[in-house]
């Protein structure tokens, strides 16, 4: 049985375009699997989309659910993208987001640029970055730091394959983790990190039969919770374990294991399709 939406298509695409915020608020869009779109301002940012199908060999679908609405309608300013697999980069949704804004910022792992421009987008729409790099985007300021997917990974030049993301969206702090497990290096970061106001979390975990099937896992919903403790998230958001058939989890679990080991942390579990604002305390 197909997940629902709560919000797609017209409905979801107008909210996200007259939702009007004041200067202490960010709001965020959940829209499967690791994919968010957040808004400040006029200011509109996504990260790790995928609007498009997922198929197998035999061409059958992998999702659980149908795209809210296709890639061309949602003019964003910014997209992120924290690794090159087909649930985080997709081609057509990349594609399709620049067909809708010819001046889309492509923020990605340096270590993947090749592959957009192989894909047709131009190099100068193109960001690469790097672990401890940082970039501006009017209302949004990102800094990059390794992921380790199952561990951290460069290309012969020594440039990053996969990235996590803390990202300033207007006065909000958010951290993606992108997909990753825990390492020293990550745990470091997570100490050091400017203290997120929202954290997003991978929580399918990883175990013995999807390794063999080359299916790389990511954080237990336990790992993910201490992870968010490690940062003093002020709320966490779990992801990536609903959409692709064959690499779920049960959410329960993060939240059982945000009652024990987090419960001065706060958490949302967000319906496909649905706004969350985030208002900065003064």
């Amino acid at each position: 049985m197909k997940k629902p939406w709560l919000k797609k298509e017209e409905q979801l695409l107008d909210e996200i375009k007259q939702t009007q915020l004041s200067e202490d608020e960010t709001a965020l869009w959940y829209l499967g699997q690791s994919g968010f779109v957040f808004k400040h301002g006029n200011q509109l940012i996504g990260i790790d989309l995928v609007l498009n199908d997922l198929t197998d060999a035999q061409g059958k679908t992998r999702r659980y659910y149908e795209i809210p609405f296709t890639p061309d309608r949602l003019a964003l300013d910014v997209v992120l993208c924290t690794h090159g697999h087909r649930d985080h980069y997709d081609k057509k949704t990349i594609q399709g987001l620049y067909q809708a804004n010819p001046e889309i910022r492509i923020v990605v792992p340096e270590g993947i640029v090749a592959t957009l421009i192989e894909d047709g987008i131009p190099e100068e729409n193109i960001v690469g970055m790097n672990d401890g790099d940082k970039e501006n985007f009017d209302n949004l300021e990102v800094a990059a730091f390794s992921a380790a997917h199952p561990e951290i990974l460069k290309d012969e030049q020594g440039k990053d394959l996969n990235l996590g993301y803390e990202m300033k969206i207007g006065p909000v702090q958010i951290a993606h983790l992108g997909d990753t497990l825990l390492c020293e290096e990550l745990i470091d970061h997570l100490e050091k990190m400017e203290k997120p106001d929202c954290m997003i979390v991978p929580i399918n975990g990883q175990d013995y039969f999807r390794t063999a099937r080359n299916c790389i896992g990511n954080l237990s919903p336990y790992e993910a919770v201490m992870a968010g403790k490690i940062a003093q998230a002020g709320q966490l958001i779990p992801c990536h374990y609903d959409m692709i058939m064959g690499n779920t989890c049960s959410v329960l679990d993060f939240v059982s294991n945000m009652e024990e080991h987090y419960p001065q942390g706060t958490f949302a579990i967000p319906r496909l399709g649905e706004r969350l604002i985030f208002k900065k305390e003064k």
